[in-house]
């Protein structure tokens, strides 16, 4: 699927949609391509097509908005952090709030859950001496693919009751 802008000229711009394979578990993966002649570039005739070709992939079934702008690049974080509340005084303050860790956690599951069917249940990763490093999860379009990754995540924890036997 794609968009043209064409001018006297010719085309002036495209943008498309392509499925990267026929395979089943790529379904809904698409590749976008975008090209902008460079007498047109800077008008925003590339950001339109480009949502426009968003917007009809989406209606064709692809998944869009999982890259990792939607999960991981916004600000919302911030608030989560940082809460801003008035002083007494009218001043604006954001000290940082307490949990942090797991609330951003939290955040970031249910974008991964907004964006992927099927989602892993986050599992700790310590260092040698027991201290929080960070969370592993998965998250994809299949059931299969999470029992999979439920079990290999959970592994770890199996491993470690082991070794304290």
């Amino acid at each position: 699927m794609a968009q043209v802008a064409a001018r006297a000229e010719g085309v002036a711009a495209w943008a498309g949609v392509a499925p990267i394979s026929t395979r089943r578990v790529y379904c809904g993966v698409g590749e976008v391509s975008i090209y902008v002649r460079s007498e047109v570039r800077g008008a925003g005739l590339g950001s339109y097509l480009l949502r426009s070709v968003i917007e009809a992939s989406e209606q064709a079934g692809y998944r869009t908005g999982a890259g990792p702008g939607r999960c991981f690049g916004t600000t919302e974080w911030r608030g989560v952090v940082y809460p801003e509340h008035m002083t007494l005084f009218g001043d604006i303050e954001a000290p940082k709030a307490d949990g942090v860790p797991d609330m951003l956690l939290e955040l970031y599951f249910s974008r991964l859950k907004a964006i992927f069917p099927c989602v892993s249940t986050p599992r700790l990763i310590r260092d040698t001496k027991q201290k929080p490093l960070y969370h592993l999860l998965w998250a994809g379009p299949h059931a299969k693919g999470k029992q999979g990754a439920e079990y290999i995540l959970g592994y770890g924890k199996r491993l470690a009751k082991k070794r304290r036997l």
